[in-house]
């Protein structure tokens, strides 16, 4: 039996556990109506992301990636940003608007939207994961939409702004169809990504904002880099060439 690397995989493991946390926490709101409980699900999803990020990290500092924890992790990504999320978005529905039966059509096609382009975005990721490293993602990464979802539905709750069932699945949509698009996103593993004074000076405000008010910040971050994403690509050629030479005369200006 071949080995398998026991860190990268215990950090994955993390993973798929923190979107079952989410699942169960949202059923327990379901089931008692505690606001809390459903913050708290919101929240393993965003700790679901960041031991998903270590996991590969790990992985490629120990030198130890392999097939079995690229299906593995793939399978947990799956769970918490697939399943999770859209399991959320119908207990939200199902207690925001005070509903006790089945689930809606419109929590139905949320639910296929959200899980089937996550699967798709998944299963193409796997097939490209040996190609060379590039500097940009084909299609909005699967865990961006599970955290924009996450954070949308505890601003919701937190500064008590209700969301429509319409406006919940139009933006399901939206999400997915960026998922399974060919429409490039950058990376944020780039190792030039934080050179700039400019781009530093950014993270650290970015920090700040988060540490003082959580939800309504990630989620404006994270809507700013979808919206980035998709306007970059729909800019004509020559303005995107412009911007393109003005990073390159930033990077070699001393």
């Amino acid at each position: 039996m071949r080995k398998v690397a026991l860190l990268p995989n215990i950090f994955t493991t993390g993973n798929i556990v923190s979107g079952i946390f989410a699942i169960m926490y949202s059923l327990s709101a379901l089931h008692n109506g505690e606001l809390e409980d459903f913050k708290k699900a919101c929240w393993m999803i965003m700790l679901a992301i960041l031991l998903d990020g270590l996991d590969g990290k790990i992985a490629v500092l120990t030198r130890s990636c392999s097939d079995f924890g690229v299906h593995y992790d793939s399978m947990a990504d799956l769970v918490s940003f697939g399943v999770a999320p859209a399991f959320m978005v119908n207990v939200y529905l199902l207690i925001y608007q005070g509903q006790t039966g089945p689930i809606t059509p419109i929590g139905w096609a949320i639910m296929l939207v959200l899980v089937v382009c996550v699967a798709l975005r998944l299963a193409r990721f796997n097939l490209q994961v040996y190609q060379d490293e590039k500097n940009s993602f084909e299609g909005l990464p699967s865990p961006t939409p599970a955290a924009l979802i996450a954070m949308l539905l505890l601003s919701s709750q937190v500064y008590e702004i209700p969301l429509h069932p319409i406006v919940l699945l139009l933006i399901s949509i939206g999400l997915g169809g960026l998922m399974v698009s060919h429409i490039p996103y950058p990376s944020l593993k780039q190792k030039d990504s934080f050179m700039t004074p400019l781009t530093f000076f950014g993270v650290v405000l970015g920090i700040a904002l988060i540490v003082m008010e959580p939800p309504a910040t990630l989620f404006l971050l994270l809507s700013g880099y979808v919206a980035f994403g998709f306007l970059r690509f729909m800019m004509p050629e020559r303005v995107h060439s412009l911007f393109a030479r003005f990073g390159e005369s930033k990077k070699t200006s001393p």
